[in-house]
Order: structure tokens, then sequence, then C-alpha cells
């Protein structure tokens, strides 16, 4: 390790954590070791390219911004970033937990791996950075998981476990392969806004109530295959997209699996509903200004 940051600054070791990220910068990048602790953390913490920090323990490590509007943000054109087994919780921060702040839109190959996050607004949210990689995390409480603008480059969210979102799970999530994630959620939005061009195969998706387990508007050339719906499908002004072999366990009577309004050349196959003891449940409305 190029630092190592702990609680009780034995030596040779860092207590402050952005001194370790600033020192790991001035050496041309490295490792950082947290040691278990929980870090109260009162301001933004930036982390620079050709950098991983990664706590000892992902239960033990706690970065903790008090709920505050801090997070750790990813530097502008910063590449080759992981941050990884560590606890991130209680950030208000609108942009993120983790904020990949790609003014030039140059930053890329972003590793988020085997974090837990609890209590965030946002847990990742990038803009205009691409290539970045969402692995292996448990969210919890949190208000959205991940949040999107201006996405560019193709990124990967896979083997993810959301529990209980508060609003939105995924966020106009542009140019993603969303892949084999388990979202058990009470009555919120999981997938929510412009997709264009991103694939969303293989996830478990276990709401309850009556709210679309994929509300996609706007969007273009977007791929949703081999899911697990246990709610619906909404579609708005959804074009050229892919909608085949998911299964619709719907526990909501006279549901409509698939709902379309404002939809052209989109294809809709192979799919099944299990109903269970539900009646009348359908599996297309074709609905205003369809082509």
């Amino acid at each position: 390790y190029t630092a190592v940051v702990s609680l009780s600054r034995e030596s040779g070791t860092f207590n402050d954590i952005q001194a370790a990220l600033d020192f790991v910068r001035r050496q041309g990048g490295g490792r950082i070791l947290v040691r278990p602790g929980t870090y109260i953390i009162a301001k933004a913490l930036t982390i620079y390219g050709d950098t991983l920090i990664e706590g000892l323990s992902t239960a033990d490590c706690i970065i903790d911004f008090n709920n505050n509007t801090n997070g750790f943000t990813v530097g502008d054109g910063a590449q080759d970033v992981y941050i990884r087994n560590l606890t991130i919780q209680n950030s208000t921060n609108a942009n993120g937990a983790i904020y990949l702040n790609s003014v030039s839109a140059t930053s890329k190959r972003v590793f988020i791996t085997n974090i837990i996050f609890v209590n965030n607004t946002i847990d990742v949210g990038t803009n205009q950075s691409g290539d970045i990689r969402v692995e292996n995390c448990i969210t919890d409480s949190s208000d959205t998981f991940i949040s999107t603008a201006n996405a560019s480059g193709l990124s990967w969210v896979e083997k993810n476990t959301i529990l209980s979102p508060v609003s939105w799970t995924f966020l106009n999530c542009r140019q993603f392969n969303i892949v084999d994630n388990y979202i058990q959620s009470a009555g919120t939005n999981v997938f929510r806004g412009d997709f264009d061009f991103s694939v969303i195969s293989d996830n478990v998706v276990a709401l309850s109530g009556s709210v679309a387990a994929l509300d996609l508007q706007n969007t273009t050339s977007v791929r949703v295959d081999n899911n697990y719906f246990v709610t619906y499908v909404r579609l708005g002004t959804v074009s050229n997209s892919h909608i085949t072999n998911n299964i619709f366990n719907s526990s909501i009577g006279s549901v409509h699996c698939v709902q379309m309004d404002g939809c052209s050349d989109n294809t809709i196959t192979g799919n099944k509903i299990d109903s269970g003891t539900q009646v009348n449940i359908d599996g297309v409305r074709m609905g205003t200004n369809c082509d």
C-alpha cells in the first residue's frame, strides 16, 4: 500500500482520508488501505486517477458523511479509480455519495465494488462519465441507487442487491448494461426515465404494490430480456426496443403486463405471464399513438 488510514494515527498512517488521497496523488497513484473504524467526514473527499481505496472489512470500515451534503467525488478526467470494501452512509449530496464529475467527459474505468450503501440521497451519480462498473454492492434505505446525467460510454451494473430504495433504483441510465441484480422494494419505482442503448437483463425485480417495475420514457434501442418482474412494464415514447423472454408474476388483478403509449417499432415476444391466483391479467395494452 502507498498509504494506510487508521483512526488511531499509528506511526506511518493517516487519520485524514483526504490527506491520504492527496499523498497518493503526489506519488502518481497507488493503493490506500482503510483500517476498521467509523470515519466521520465533515468535508467532500476527492479521489484522483490511478488510485485504489479499499477497506480492510466492508462491514467494519465505515465512511459516515453525518447527514450532510458531502461525498466522494471522482475528479474530472480521472481514470482507473477503484473504490471497494467500504460502508458509505448518510450522504445527502444530491449528486451522489460517490459522484463521478466529468465535465470534460473523459473520466472512465471507475470500479465500485463490494460497497454497502446506507441512507444516502443518491448512492452513485455520474455526469458525462463512462466505462463505470458497479458490482456486488448492497444498498438499503437510500433514495436512489444510480442516477446519471449525460452519461457517455458503456457501463455495467452487475450482481448488486437493492433493498428498499425510497424513490428510484435506476434513473436515466443511458448506455448501461444492468444485469443479474436482485431488487426487492416495497412500492417504489425501479427503472425510471431514459435508458437509450441499454440492456436490462437477467434481473429479479420483486416489487410489491401497483408501481411499475420498469418505467421507460423517451427511450430508444433498449433490450429488456430474461427478467423476472413481479409487477408490470410501462413504456412511453419508446422505439426500436425489444421486450423478450421475461416472466411477469403479477400480484395485481386486471393489470396489463406491458403498457404502451406513443411507442413505435418495438418487439414484444416470448414473454410469460404467471399470474398465480389472479385473473383478468392482460399481456400487452396498446395505448394512444402507438405505431
